[in-house]
């Protein structure tokens, strides 16, 4: 097929993502499309689906972005499902053969999407939320039952790690952000959970999402596996169907973000939490929210001093919100901490723990960066 003829019918394909490309970019797409690993025309007749533009290229305005944005590599629904079942069941190899892998077909496309109107958050929700309503297709909730009561390890206690006296740090472990772009190019979980472990984090956060921050489950699985310490599943968690795959994939918690869940959600997602031994941590970045998660039962809140719908973060948010905090709840601050005199600032204030994952990420040598933010600077010991 030419290649004007091929760009065409890969165009019609984009139309139902009410995404429009100019004809300046046809050009371009030609050129990545011939020279992509495998022979374009079989991808779609392969797929017979309708490729999924996602990851970066959601938040990207080629009228203010001089460089093309990153697009995922993971096209279809069945492509992310692929890294999902493995993670619960390892051994299952006739499950996970009947589910297709995902392509390493990578290229760049300068895009313009028509629903600016939208917020980064709301984009990532509802991705969030077609991608489980597949993921429950394939792995029905009773399948996960079974693999939380015969598989899953007893949960450690997330609370209690993050109560301890001195600074209290859950280090993140994550790949890429839809504001930074890519972090980090090597990515290994398990290396990076066992030094950040041994560099003294009180607990761990592993980004699951696999569209905006290319995650997985199979990344918090493997962090596990070599770590002793708590590890909170961080993902965009919408219905109950998530929080059972969270125990059943080994984590000790997992994030509620107030700002997606109504009151009646929030509740029903914190008391199956518990019912499955795991304490949920409760995310805000507004007294309303706060409002709403301390009158829902939180015993874990953290404010997120990044605002989810633009990305811009204040430290302040934390120091606004401490006040009307509970004595009884567990105080976490989330994002834009860098140095071991934020944490100061923020303990003294009242918080007990501390979120932190951009900073550590984008170090060479994360174990190194959580070192020195937990000591003084020209000082040998952590802060009692």
């Amino acid at each position: 097929m030419p290649n004007s003829e091929f760009s065409q019918v890969f165009l019609s394909r984009l139309r139902p993502l009410n995404t429009r490309i100019s004809n300046r970019h046809i050009p371009r797409l030609e050129s990545n499309l011939t020279s992509a690993k495998s022979a374009p025309t079989s991808f779609l007749i392969a797929t017979n689906r309708t490729p999924r533009i996602s990851a970066f290229s959601a938040f990207s305005d080629p009228r203010q972005t001089p460089d093309p944005p990153f697009i995922s590599s993971k096209l279809t629904l069945e492509g992310r499902t692929a890294s999902i079942v493995p993670a619960i069941f390892p051994l299952r190899q006739g499950l996970k053969a009947s589910i297709p892998a995902a392509g390493d077909w990578l290229f760049s496309l300068p895009m313009e999407t028509s629903s600016h109107s939208k917020t980064i958050l709301d984009r990532i929700v509802d991705a969030r939320r077609q991608s489980v309503a597949h993921r429950k297709r394939v792995l029905p909730d009773v399948a996960l039952k079974i693999a939380v009561e015969k598989k899953a390890p007893p949960p450690r206690d997330f609370a209690g790690a993050l109560s301890r006296a001195g600074l209290n740090v859950i280090a993140e472990l994550k790949k890429a952000s839809p504001s930074r772009g890519m972090l980090r190019d090597e990515y290994a979980p398990s290396a990076l959970a066992a030094g950040l472990e041994h560099a003294g984090a009180a607990a761990l956060s592993v980004l699951t999402e696999e569209d905006f921050f290319s995650g997985s489950l199979a990344d918090l699985k493997d962090a596990s596996k070599v770590t002793k310490i708590p590890i909170l599943r961080k993902d965009f968690i919408v219905d109950p169907w998530q929080v059972w795959e969270t125990r059943a994939a080994g984590a000790d918690s997992f994030l509620l973000i107030a700002a997606i869940l109504s009151d009646a959600a929030l509740g029903e997602l914190l008391e199956l939490g518990r019912s499955l031994h795991m304490e949920p941590l409760l995310e805000v970045h507004s007294r309303a929210e706060l409002g709403r998660v301390v009158a829902a039962g939180a015993r874990i809140i953290g404010v997120n001093n990044r605002d989810l719908r633009n990305f811009e973060v204040r430290i302040e948010t934390s120091l606004e919100l401490i006040e009307e905090i509970p004595d009884r709840c567990v105080a976490v601050s989330e994002s834009g901490l860098r140095t071991h005199a934020d944490l100061n600032r923020l303990r003294d204030a009242g918080f007990d723990a501390f979120l932190i994952g951009e900073h550590l990420m984008k170090d060479a040598e994360p174990a190194s960066a959580l070192r020195a933010l937990l000591e003084p600077v020209g000082g040998g010991h952590k802060v009692a």
